[in-house]
């Protein structure tokens, strides 16, 4: 098993240079069984916009993400050209847990350790939009302040190119 390393002042990590080199990459591919839903492979998510969100339960920027993008999340319910996931490295039973405590709509993957590699994510929280070709139309490292305009943005760009293409 591998061990998260928690961010230690004196440590930088530049985020806005990881930021700039994800967008418009090849999305890897997203695969995993979701403690509260069916299991989850790339052919399920072709052609949809995805939200990915990369948590780890000890983090309290996370924690204050987590409302925000429940209520992303529940304006495009009911929507099958959007898919809501987030990934944590903790075990299911934790990952269980926490869902039972906070009653989240979406799926949540445990385990995320490769996922997460495979998004380089060096800081949590991290979210990633996925256009419906599979390329990453955003990466936001952190808890911005501006974090919820510019996701919400950018889903809104997403899902119109995918609709105008239709």
């Amino acid at each position: 098993r591998r061990k998260v390393i928690p961010y230690k002042p004196g440590r930088p990590i530049n985020t806005d240079a990881i930021e700039q080199t994800m967008q418009g990459r090849r999305a890897a591919a997203i695969s995993g069984t979701p403690v509260n839903k069916p299991p989850i492979k790339s052919k399920i998510l072709a052609g949809k916009v995805v939200v990915l969100s990369f948590w780890f339960i000890e983090s309290n920027a996370c924690m204050e993400q987590i409302p925000k993008m429940e209520r992303m999340a529940a304006r495009y319910a009911g929507r099958e050209d959007i898919v809501f996931l987030a990934v944590m490295p903790e075990p299911d039973y934790v990952v269980s847990r926490f869902l039972y405590r906070l009653k989240l709509q979406y799926s949540i993957i445990p385990y995320g350790y490769e996922i997460a590699e495979s998004y380089r994510v060096k800081a949590y929280p991290a979210t990633v939009v996925i256009d419906k070709d599979r390329y990453i139309a955003e990466y936001i490292i952190g808890n911005e302040w501006d974090w919820e305009a510019r996701l919400e943005a950018v889903v809104k760009w997403a899902v119109g190119r995918q609709e105008s293409r239709q």
